[in-house]
C-alpha cells in the first residue's frame, strides 16, 4: 500500500475556512438579500434567522451529542445549511416558484446525518434523530406567511424524514468489514481524532487490531551522547502511537535519533507502547573502542561506517532518493550493528525498488569485511530546542575528531529532508573540513497538523534553511571538543504492539473496494434529496 495516501487523506479531509471568512459569508448573504429585495425582506430576514437557530441548535447538539467541532467549524457548519437553503431558494423563484422554498432547510438532512454521525459520538440513530429535529425547528421560519396548508407541512415532514433514512442508510452502507478493519468505525474514530487532537479516539482502534511484534532498541554511547536507534516506525502522524516515539527518545539528556530500516507496518499503536520502547533502552552492555571510519559508494547508497570495534554504525544516504526501506535489511546486520537510513533525500512520489535494495545488500556485504585501526577520539556534541512548519523539535550535531580527520552526524527532527539543501549542508561542512552526514529523525509528528499542510521536507521552507545555518555557524564558531574516554554500546529486545503490515492492506483493499464509490453515493444521495424535495414541493406546494 502507499502509505501517504492516509497523510494525504487527513491533509485535505474537511479543510475548513477561517472564523471571519465563513462568518463573512453569512454576513454578505444576509446583507446582498436584504440590499436586492428592499431593507427588512422576507429573504434577508429569513435567512438571518435561519442562520440564528441553527448555530443555536448546533450548540446545544455540541453538548448532547458530544459535537466535535469548535466555533470555527460551527460557523462552517452554519454557512453551508445556508448556502444550500439559498441554492435551493433561487431554484424556487426562478425556476419551481417560490412557494417550493418552504422545503429547502428539509432538503438537507441526509448531509447533517451523515455530518453529526461522523463527528460527534452520536450513535446513528441519534445521529438521524438530530439533524430531523433540526430541520423540524427551522420549519417555522420557512414559510413566508402561515401554517394553514396541511398538504405544505407533510412535504416538508417527508422530504427531511426521507433525507435522515437516506442519511442513516448511507452510514449503514459504510458499515463493512474487511477482515478485523471495519470501514464505518475506524472512518468515524479517524475524524473525531482530527477534530478534537484527542489521539484516544483513533488509538482506541488500533488496540483492537493491533499485532506483537518482537523488536530491538539499539544504543550507541560515545561519551555522554546517546545514539538511539530502535525497530519501530515513529508513525503514522501528529500524536498517533508511534508518532511519540521521537519525541520522548530526545526527551532523554544528550540524546539523538536515528531512524532504522523500517516502514509503517511497524508503528507502536499507542503512548502505553511508545513507553515500553523508551524504558528498554541500554547503552552499556558492551565496552568499546574508536576505529577509523569509512566509507563505501553504490549505485543508489553511500554507506559510511563509523567502526567502534565489536559494535559498528551504519549510515546509508541515498544519492539522489530515500526514503523508508524493508526492516528485512536489519537482518544482514545483525544485533551489534546499527542501520542507519539517512531519510535525507526527498523526492517527490518516490518507492523504494528492487535496485535500491539489491544494492544496499551490497554495501553492507563489502562494510563486513573492511578492517580499520584503532583511533584516539574526541567529540562535540551540541542540540537545539527549535520548532518551524518542518522541524518537530530538536536539531543536534555531534562532531567526531579522529585526528587528520573530522565527522560531523547533523540530527535534523522531521520528517526527509530537501536534496539541495542537505547538499549545501555537507558543502559548508566541507569547507571547515568536516565531513557532514545529514539525517533525519523521520518525526511524522507534524504530518497533516495542518489541513493545509500535508508532509513537506525539513529545508523545505526558508525559516528552515536559516535556522539551521545559525545553528550551524555558532557550533564552528566554538569548537571545544572533550576527550572520549568512554564508548558503550547496547542491545535490548521488546515486545510491542504495532499496526502491522495486514492493518495497511485491508486499508487499501477498503479504499478500492468502499471508498470511490461511497465518495459519489455521498453526492447522488445528497442531490436525490434535493431533487426528491423539488418534486414533492411541485406535488404538494
Amino acid at each position: 500500500m502507499d502509505v501517504s495516501l492516509m497523510e494525504k487523506f487527513y491533509s485535505k479531509l474537511f479543510s475548513t475556512p477561517k472564523e471571519f471568512v465563513s462568518a463573512g459569508v453569512i454576513a454578505i448573504s444576509i446583507a446582498l438579500a436584504s440590499f436586492l429585495n428592499g431593507s427588512g425582506s422576507f429573504f434577508g430576514m429569513r435567512y438571518l434567522f435561519l442562520s440564528l437557530t441553527t448555530l443555536l441548535v448546533l450548540l446545544i447538539y455540541q453538548r448532547f451529542l458530544r459535537l466535535a467541532v469548535n466555533k470555527r467549524r460551527l460557523l462552517f457548519f452554519v454557512m453551508v445549511i445556508l448556502i444550500f437553503i439559498e441554492f435551493f431558494d433561487i431554484l424556487s423563484v426562478h425556476v419551481f416558484g417560490k412557494d417550493l422554498i418552504v422545503l429547502a432547510p428539509a432538503s438537507i438532512t441526509a448531509l447533517l446525518t451523515v455530518s453529526f454521525y461522523f463527528t460527534s459520538e452520536s450513535s446513528e440513530f441519534e445521529s438521524t434523530l438530530a439533524s430531523f429535529i433540526l430541520s423540524v425547528l427551522l420549519y417555522p421560519i420557512s414559510y413566508e406567511f402561515s401554517f394553514q396548508a396541511p398538504h405544505r407541512t407533510l412535504g416538508y415532514i417527508l422530504t427531511a424524514l426521507i433525507g435522515s433514512i437516506l442519511g442513516y442508510l448511507f452510514i449503514r452502507y459504510l458499515d463493512k468489514d474487511f477482515e478485523f478493519f471495519n470501514v464505518k468505525r475506524f472512518l468515524k474514530a479517524f475524524l473525531l481524532f482530527w477534530l478534537t487532537c484527542d489521539a484516544e479516539y483513533f488509538e482506541r482502534e488500533l488496540r483492537e487490531v493491533g499485532v506483537q511484534f518482537k523488536g530491538w532498541v539499539k544504543c550507541l554511547r560515545v561519551g555522554k551522547v546517546r545514539l538511539i536507534s530502535t525497530s519501530f516506525h515513529p508513525g503514522p502522524m501528529r500524536n498517533i502511537g508511534g508518532a511519540k516515539l521521537v519525541r520522548r527518545i530526545l526527551a532523554m539528556e544528550n540524546s539523538m535519533f536515528l531512524h532504522t530500516a523500517v516502514g509503517h507496518e511497524l508503528n507502536p499503536i499507542d503512548d502505553e507502547n511508545v513507553a515500553k520502547i523508551v524504558s528498554a533502552i541500554r547503552c552499556d552492555d558492551l565496552k568499546l573502542e574508536a576505529e577509523k571510519p569509512f566509507e563505501i559508494e553504490g549505485k543508489k547508497f553511500v554507506l559510511r561506517v563509523f567502526p567502534f570495534g565489536k559494535a559498528k554504525l551504519m549510515i546509508l544516504i541515498g544519492k539522489e532518493e530515500s526514503d523508508d526501506l524493508p526492516f528485512e535489511l536489519n537482518d544482514a546486520v545483525g544485533k551489534e550493528i546499527m542501520l542507519v537510513e539517512a531519510h535525507s533525500a526527498y523526492k517527490p512520489n518516490f518507492e523504494v525498488g528492487k535496485e535500491h535494495i539489491e544494492d544496499v545488500k551490497e554495501l553492507i556485504k563489502k562494510a563486513m569485511d573492511v578492517k580499520t585501526e584503532k583511533a584516539r577520539l574526541r567529540y562535540l556534541f551540541k542540540r537545539i530546542e527549535v520548532e518551524t512548519k518542518n522541524i518537530c523539535g530538536h536539531i543536534a550535531i555531534l562532531i567526531l575528531d579522529y585526528g587528520n580527520d573530522m565527522h560531523a552526524i547533523l540530527m535534523l527532527d522531521g520528517n526527509n529532508v530537501d536534496l539541495s539543501f542537505r547538499k549545501e549542508i555537507e558543502e559548508f561542512c566541507r569547507k571547515r573540513g568536516v565531513v557532514a552526514t545529514v539525517v533525519s529523525t523521520d518525526n511524522h509528528s507534524k504530518t497533516g497538523i495542518s489541513p493545509k499542510i500535508g508532509y513537506k521536507p525539513v529545508g523545505a521552507d526558508e525559516e528552515d534553511r536559516k535556522i539551521v545555518f545559525e545553528f550551524l555557524n555558532k557550533v564552528f564558531a566554538d569548537l571545544r571538543f572533550e576527550d572520549c574516554k568512554d564508548i558503550g554500546y547496547g542491545y535490548n529486545e521488546v515486545k510491542v504492539n504495532v499496526m502491522g503490515r495486514r492493518f495497511f492492506e485491508l486499508v487499501d483493499t477498503a479504499f478500492r473496494s468502499v471508498g470511490e464509490r461511497a465518495i459519489y453515493l455521498f453526492f447522488a444521495m445528497i442531490a436525490f434529496q434535493f431533487v426528491l424535495a423539488s418534486m414533492l414541493g411541485w406535488m404538494l406546494v
